[in-house]
């Protein structure tokens, strides 16, 4: 038993050398900005498949928290390197550093404004997005909020999000099982709540308006009918053409169809 208990104080002792040996890597990094912001540029490349560079590096802190402020973002390709399929003109983000090593996405704040991306950039049609953020709710919850314009239609979403932190100072954002969702384009506007588990997700109470004709309120179960595009996927498809959304979204509904003129 004693020795057991050796082992264990050794292993802990190991354990806070080697966590202190990355906090202070994180803050010896801190103080040489360029070569993160190489690494930011190449994170960005890969991600969009295009060449990043970054204007101005405003904020860089690595931890406790993961604290980036970007000025001019600009996307290109080698073969025209004036030409910017995608730009972005404010981009901050506040989120514990060591939910992106796990790739579990929680945020402390976020802001972005003024994204713009050429059509089949990001998404099948030209986006762009005036702000990004996290707006607060009276509940102590939030909610990510995005405004723009989605292939020239007026589009907003929000996307609920829990705060789990115990805090009032450091707020914590994630998505809980339960994630109301909203999302207009043009005139067509999708609603519900998006319940996830570890095998599915059902699409609770959705309701999809066209125009003045709605559809549902009705629990979708995307894994019941793969081969039918799911209503978020189809808003994205065919974004503020009714007609389309009409003939090509309707599958999950069925006949739930009401028209309120």
């Amino acid at each position: 038993m004693k020795r057991a208990f050796n082992i264990v104080i050794k292993l802990a002792v190991v354990i806070a050398i080697v966590i202190g040996l990355m906090i202070l890597t994180l803050k010896l990094l801190e103080r040489q900005p360029e070569p993160l912001q190489q690494g930011i540029e190449q994170y960005l490349s890969e991600a969009t498949g295009l060449n990043a560079r970054i204007g101005t590096m405003r904020t860089l802190r690595l931890f406790p928290d993961l604290d980036v402020g970007l000025d001019n973002v600009t996307f290109y390709k080698v073969s025209d390197p004036d030409f910017f399929p995608m730009e972005i003109e404010r981009f901050d983000v506040t989120m514990p550093f060591l939910s992106l090593m796990v790739q579990n996405a929680k945020f402390r704040a976020m802001n972005v404004q003024n994204l713009k991306a050429k059509e089949g950039i990001l998404l099948k049609k030209s986006l762009e997005v005036t702000s990004a953020r996290i707006e607060e709710k009276p509940d102590q919850n939030a909610d990510i909020v995005v405004e723009g314009k989605y292939d020239g239609a007026p589009m907003r979403m929000t996307v609920g999000f829990e705060n789990t932190s115990n805090d009032p100072q450091r707020p914590l954002y994630e998505a809980g099982q339960m994630v109301p969702f909203y999302a207009q384009v043009g005139e067509v506007y999708l609603t519900g709540t998006l319940d996830r588990n570890w095998q599915r997700v059902i699409f609770r109470q959705a309701t999809l308006k066209v125009g003045n004709e709605t559809y549902g309120p009705k629990d979708l179960d995307f894994r019941d009918q793969t081969e039918i595009l799911t209503p978020i996927s189809c808003l994205l498809e065919y974004g503020a053409d009714k007609e389309l959304i009409k003939t090509h979204c309707l599958g999950y509904f069925d006949d739930t169809a009401t028209d309120e003129r």
